[in-house]
């Protein structure tokens, strides 16, 4: 989160009011902190948001089907949770963004939010946030005619959110017409998708610097379907389906005849296999998308045609395929700080803050530069400037915003789910208690 954020206030202060833009441009190309640390980094941060998001997904659809095969109400239920949890903080941000922040300022510069706003008195452009489509329309979601161009990621996210549980569900149906049906149509059609667009459209393959890219693939579904649900999704459902048997690794249980316990087995008493695949991960997520992205970048002359399609469509799922190696040995290793991380109580409040913080941050950088009397001359000290101010504000609005919206509606809807289980015969009702808590 940091990493986007730290590379969001690049394009945001960069692309509003600066004097030395031209020259900035230059030089943070022929940066090598810019290209492999933020460029990279905030690429990579994205996907490995989504990764995250999938594997969560999962493991949260399968515990709450405890252990049974899923339903198709289970599917429907696990969507419109999802969508209490994300409308009501996404709606309240869009409206007191669009109708109510350009009161807030003054200044001979604060105009520029006019501008920045001005898709938003269009009407379809309002619809299609409400609709949460507005990375598809108007415009198949190009930047400059979006409304609040910086919440493309909402409507992915949702998108994700709907396919996830019933990919799951036909899964558990039957993975042996699935999963082939899964690796021809999620992995390499939506590759393939990618590579024809790159080649007919010459989008390019940089979502920093290839305008195009960004709008026409970069923030659609056919680019994250394969993180979200080719990886996230697969490896999540791998560790719930595995738990039980890494709990008895842990607690040194009796040895089972089969190949996921030899496997995990292996893996968890040999450091010289952990170390291993931890190695490998790091190659194949450093050394291919950071370092030979710089590489591709600084001699992109010497590059063919051919193989900057290859990377641009292999890149992603190559370096986080690569991050998937590092996580399976962690969660296996005697601190298991990735297990305890992820249900932890902190992290699940995080996981809530973080949308509201990605919705906030850009409208905050945007509102301190818009109020500045006279055009930025931008450096990386003033960027990190801008970036320390604007992320501890953001997180002071959405945890306030979290504490009045969000945390009742998710406890209210802890109290339906708790309310509507049975256990030894007796419903469980704790309104009062759960409401107040």
């Amino acid at each position: 989160m940091i990493v986007i954020c730290f590379g969001w206030t690049f394009d945001l202060v960069q692309n509003a009011i600066v004097q030395n833009q031209d020259q900035f441009d230059v030089e943070i190309k022929n940066s090598i902190f810019f290209q492999i640390f933020v460029s990279r980094g905030v690429q990579t941060a994205l996907e490995i948001n989504y990764l995250i998001c999938g594997i969560s997904q999962a493991v949260s659809f399968l515990h709450k089907c405890q252990g049974n095969a899923s339903t198709l109400y289970d599917c429907f239920q696990f969507i419109i949770k999802r969508l209490f949890k994300l409308v009501p903080i996404y709606y309240i941000t869009f409206f007191l963004t669009a109708y109510g922040v350009k009161y807030f300022g003054q200044g001979p510069l604060w105009h520029y939010f006019d501008k920045v706003l001005e898709p938003c008195q269009n009407a379809e452009n309002v619809m299609a946030n409400l609709l949460i489509i507005n990375n598809f329309y108007p415009q198949f979601g190009e930047d400059k005619s979006m409304c609040m161009p910086w919440t493309w990621f909402v409507p992915i996210y949702l998108q994700m959110s709907i396919i996830t549980p019933f990919v799951i569900y036909f899964m558990q149906k039957s993975y042996l017409i699935c999963i082939p049906i899964q690796v021809v149509v999620i992995a390499l059609g939506t590759l393939i998708v990618q590579g024809v667009q790159i080649a007919i459209y010459d989008t390019g393959i940089s979502p920093v610097f290839d305008k195009s890219y960004w709008n026409q693939i970069y923030t659609k579904p056919w680019f994250f379907i394969n993180i979200h649900i080719g990886l996230g999704v697969l490896f999540g459902m791998f560790l719930k389906n595995h738990m039980d048997i890494i709990q008895r690794l842990d607690l040194g249980g009796r040895y089972e005849n089969s190949l996921s316990y030899t496997a995990l087995t292996y893996i968890k008493k040999m450091y010289v296999i952990r170390l291993l695949l931890i190695l490998i991960g790091l190659v194949l997520w450093i050394g291919f998308n950071h370092l030979l992205g710089y590489k591709l970048m600084s001699l992109k002359e010497s590059w063919g045609e051919t193989a900057q399609i290859l990377y641009g469509v292999c890149r992603a799922p190559i370096s986080l395929i690569g991050i998937c190696i590092i996580l399976l040995p962690l969660m296996l290793s005697k601190f298991r700080i990735v297990r305890y991380f992820l249900i932890s109580r902190g992290f699940i409040i995080l996981s809530h803050l973080s949308f509201g913080i990605y919705l906030w941050y850009p409208l905050m950088v945007l509102s301190y530069l818009f109020q500045m009397h006279q055009m930025v001359t931008i450096s990386y000290m003033s960027i990190f400037y801008y970036f320390l101010g604007s992320f501890i504000l953001s997180i002071l609005i959405s945890y306030a915003i979290f504490m009045l919206v969000e945390a009742p509606i998710i406890a209210l809807l802890n109290i339906y789910q708790e309310a509507t289980d049975i256990k030894d015969g007796n419903k469980k009702i704790k309104f009062k208690y759960e409401f107040i808590k």
